[in-house]
């Protein structure tokens, strides 16, 4: 550097800008240094800028006067551009520090130094740091005065770099500075490609290069249009089209429905490959565009882990909304549904089912399937749920709800004897089946029937006889609309209550009298109560079961004086009634159990303890009585001989029993649930009977029959001379529906 200062000082010739020597170009990633002033007058030289890191800062001043080398910037990362010292006797200013553009230098300025005598001269200023992040722009220092003289103003200090100026701002998104605005030198075209590089008004700016505009385009917002065909510049710059319209020939147009503008031009983006499903989402080479997915032959790029159904995207095993048998299966089909599994769960309208039917075409079905078919399930002949198989109700005349039957019928009453039914229809018709030796069926002749066979042709029956004939001898009364009694079978004990012996095979009337409230038969005699609340009872009176305290009669004998009897029970060879206060008496044989005292047998009324919530008694031989708080009581079943046995309470101590009946060697019940239960003997344990839970009524004798309060009736056990009406003499161990 010396050599250099030298040969520059003999030539003669003046010194280059700043009076010193340049220092050489920075090469590549490489470091220069700057020249220094050779002699007095001379300044530094500037720093030469490399493509990489930036040469450093200028040389040092020479003589008198010479002020230090400006330091220029590099391109990369940059060097630290410091301003050469201002030496000698009139110390010059320190030269200016620059910034490279890369990564900012620190501008530092030189310090103004003097000799004695001289004042220092003014301290160089800062240079200003780079422009991404700024360096520290340093002041010069005012050089210390000579002897007697004073040092000058420290020179001012320059900005920091781009970011951290508090003046002038950063460019965003890659711009370049060009004076006081930052520009896209790619598309400014007052800067296309460099500061100040103006584009004529043919060009726009395209790469950096300014470019003419193809024949028929025009520049608009510095870009080359087509006016014809632009939606932002439709016929002339700035004239955009309305929201959903395009342009064509230079005229904003609506576009045809199902398409939509997309770089000013009307495209269906249900199959346009460059649009498709919205604006500028092109398909992959190799797939097209089906709804505005974009799907090749195997699977769809728009829908990667689904299906496409219906123009959009489902997720791997989702269910179809209108058929939940079908669902997307991209292994099996990417572009629609797939059929789930014969027989698989599955729900349709709130209802569960199965899935049945042909793969493709299987559906759900919560009804029922009959001959591979689903069907609703909801008529008698076809009723079902679940998507099982369809079956028939029992009945015709039942209905099917929810695909489950609900019997119907037409039965209102029902009473089992030993050895014949009697039932009442809803519409006051009387029937009857069984043995009919006797003529107790009342249809005017003595041949047993095995099926429900109507008597006579009135419709105005009332009610019917409540007891229990467990003889060979049977007779039956019933009470009409009128409240006539009317009687009818054996007679040999004047039973029938009609002033002689002889049977009657069809109903005949008991007296002339119309008050008759309740009618009750048993085995020898008749018990009726009239709505005065008398008691009568006629018939055979050997055992004392007329309670009257006299013989046997063939016309009805007032019981007692009472006035207050609300329930009557005729058994086998003994009564039992309640009264209005709720207390309970029993009269008659009891010389196995029947009575619920001690006693052979009672001629008249006898009470049965001291409680007064009794409500209703059943009598055979033996006994069943419902009290008021729904306990229910028994007693009898050949039990104890004469020492009678006083009531005790069923098994299970429930309290929501309704109605009762006794037979032979059993009872039954029904709670206030309307469910069924039945049990053998005195010390029997209740168990249920089906699963209905609409049971109205129940009848036992040796068979049983029960009536729903839909009027279905059912009947089970014994079926000697075809008791159960099911047209045979087969016994049946389960409830068997009767059919009208």
């Amino acid at each position: 550097m010396a050599l250099l200062v030298a040969l520059a000082a003999c030539s003669g010739d003046p010194a280059p800008a700043g009076g010193g020597v340049p220092g050489r170009d920075g090469g590549d990633a490489t470091v220069n240094d700057a020249g220094d002033g050779a002699s007095v007058g001379d300044g530094g030289g500037d720093g030469g800028a490399g493509d990489g890191s930036a040469g450093d800062g200028g040389g040092d001043g020479g003589g008198e006067d010479g002020g230090g080398g400006d330091g220029a910037s590099g391109d990369g990362a940059a060097g630290d551009g410091g301003a050469g010292d201002g030496a000698a006797d009139d110390g010059g200013a320190g030269g200016d520090g620059s910034s490279s553009d890369g990564s900012s230098s620190d501008g530092s300025s030189s310090d103004g130094s003097s000799s004695d005598g001289s004042g220092g001269g003014d301290g160089g200023d800062g240079g200003s740091g780079g422009d991404d992040s700024g360096g520290d722009g340093g002041a010069g220092d005012g050089g210390g005065g000579g002897d007697g003289g004073s040092g000058m103003d420290a020179g001012d200090g320059a900005s920091g770099g781009m970011d951290a100026s508090l003046d002038v701002p950063p460019c965003d998104g890659g711009a370049t500075r060009c004076g006081a605005a930052c520009a896209d030198l790619a598309s400014d075209r007052a800067h296309c490609g460099r500061c100040d590089n103006a584009c004529s008004v043919d060009q726009a700016c395209v790469a950096g290069v300014c470019t003419p505009c193809p024949a028929g385009f025009t520049v608009c917002g510095g870009a080359c249009v087509d006016p014809r065909v632009s939606s932002a510049h439709c016929g002339g710059c700035g004239r955009a089209c309305a929201a959903g319209a395009s342009c064509s020939g230079g005229t904003c147009s609506t576009c045809p429905a199902m398409q939509t503008v997309c770089g000013g031009l009307c495209v269906d983006v249900r199959t346009s490959r460059q649009h498709c499903g919205m604006c500028g989402r092109a398909c992959p080479v190799g797939e097209t565009c089906t709804a505005g997915v974009c799907c090749g032959d195997t699977s769809c790029s728009g829908c990667p882990d689904g299906c496409l159904i219906e123009g959009r995207c489902v997720t791997s095993r989702t269910r179809d909304p209108a058929n939940d048998c079908q669902e997307c299966r991209p292994s099996s089909s990417f572009t629609g549904w797939t059929s789930r599994a014969e027989g698989e769960a599955c729900a349709a309208g709130g209802r569960s089912g199965v899935c049945v039917g042909a793969f493709g075409s299987r559906a759900c079905c919560s009804g029922c399937v009959s001959g591979g078919a689903c069907v609703a399930g909801n008529t008698p002949t076809a009723c079902g749920a679940g998507g099982g198989a369809c079956r028939a109700c029992e009945c015709g005349g039942d209905t099917c709800e929810s695909g489950l039957c609900t019997p119907q019928g037409p039965w209102a009453e029902v009473v089992t004897m030993a050895r014949y039914t009697v039932a009442r229809k809803s519409d006051r018709s009387l029937w009857a089946w069984g043995n009919n030796s006797d003529g107790q069926l009342g249809l005017g002749d003595t041949t047993g029937r095995l099926v429900p066979t109507r008597v006579g042709a009135d419709s105005d029956w009332l009610a019917l006889a409540t007891g229990n004939n467990v003889s060979d001898r049977a007779h039956f009364c019933a009470i009409r609309a009128d409240r006539s009694l009317w009687c009818w079978g054996w007679n040999g004990s004047g039973c029938l209550g009609l002033g002689d012996t002889a049977n009657r095979n069809a109903p005949t009337r008991v007296g002339v009298t119309n008050d008759w409230a309740q009618v009750s038969v048993g085995d020898l005699h008749t018990c009726a109560r009239k709505l005065d609340g008398t008691l009568w009872c006629w018939g055979n009176n050997s055992q004392g079961e007329l309670g009257t305290g006299g013989g046997s009669t063939n016309v009805p004998a007032r019981v007692g004086a009472s006035v207050e009897w609300s329930w009557i029970n005729a058994g086998a060879a003994s009564t039992c009634g309640v009264m209005t206060d709720g207390s309970l008496w029993c009269w008659g044989r009891g010389n196995e159990g029947q009575l619920p005292f001690a006693s052979a047998a009672e001629t008249s009324p006898r009470r049965v303890g001291s409680d007064t919530t009794w409500s209703r008694v059943w009598v055979a031989r033996g006994g069943l009585a419902l009290k008021t708080d729904g306990s229910l009581w028994t007693w009898g079943f050949y039990c104890c001989t004469t020492a009678g046995m006083a009531p005790q309470e069923v098994a299970g101590g429930a309290r929501d029993w309704a109605l009762g009946a006794i037979g032979l060697s059993s009872s039954c019940a029904i709670k206030r649930d309307g469910t069924l239960w039945c049990w053998a003997g005195r010390d029997g344990v209740p168990a249920r009977v089906g699963a209905s839970s609409d049971f109205a009524q129940v009848s036992t004798a040796v068979h049983a029959c029960a009536r729903l309060a839909s009027g279905a009736l059912y009947c089970w056990g014994d079926n000697g001379g075809g008791v159960l009406g099911l047209g045979d003499t087969t016994a049946r161990r389960d409830p068997t529906r009767l059919c009208p």
